[in-house]
């Protein structure tokens, strides 16, 4: 029965010393992480409270684009402008991590880096895009086409 006991026992103690675990560093798990990541692309688009925040990225984008668009209308209708031919204006747009947007610059003939800034000053709060449930800041491009009546 002893000679039974010591058996069990090596043959305990030699397949634990078998097993090679190997230690792994969280420096070479975060590398492997960071390399799948695609930080050109947020999980969750920047939404205006009335957006659902459950569907698509895709709808989600749809539903910011639409609002933002139903927003800055007044302000552009109310833009007085002398225009002798159609132009396009490009709204370069900043969402910082707190929801909150700015005209980072604009890009066009006319000046009206001001009044866009000061049209930005009211923006509505959002809530901020996210990637892996962190909010992060986001640049967008608005492109507006100016038509001549």
């Amino acid at each position: 029965m002893k000679f039974l006991v010591y058996i069990l026992v090596f043959t305990l103690l030699w397949s634990c010393k078998q097993n090679n675990f190997k230690k792994i560093d969280a420096n070479d798990i975060a590398e492997k992480e960071l390399k799948t990541i695609n930080f050109k692309e947020v999980d969750r688009f920047p939404l205006f409270k009335t957006c659902d925040e459950t569907a698509s990225r895709k709808v989600q984008q749809a539903c910011f684009e639409q609002h933002l668009h139903q927003w800055i209308k007044p302000y552009l209708d109310t833009l007085d402008i002398n225009l002798l031919q159609s132009d396009t204006l490009h709204l370069f747009l900043k969402i910082n991590k707190t929801g909150k947007i700015h005209l980072d610059s604009l890009q066009g003939k006319m000046g009206l880096t001001k009044t866009f800034q000061r049209i930005f000053e009211n923006a509505p709060q959002i809530y901020p895009a996210q990637k892996r449930g962190i909010p992060v800041n986001v640049k967008l491009e608005l492109p507006i086409i100016l038509k001549v009546n």
